[in-house]
């Protein structure tokens, strides 16, 4: 969702996924930017800062 709405800019429709109700605790509301993530992720990608700029960008 996140990667379509910065190509296509339809944040409309990214934000229709976001605030989808997802089970507790699955969405970007659930990271708490501890980053245990970091050392996980084989593409080095910044997720607790990618989650919440999501958060910022997209909760309705």
């Amino acid at each position: 969702m996140w990667y379509t709405y910065k190509v296509t800019g339809n944040k409309k429709a990214a934000q229709g996924y976001y605030n989808m109700p997802y089970p507790r605790g699955v969405n970007a509301d659930a990271c708490d930017g501890c980053g245990q993530c970091l050392p996980k992720c084989p593409m080095q990608v910044n997720i607790p800062g990618i989650l919440a700029e999501m958060r910022r960008e997209l909760k309705a």
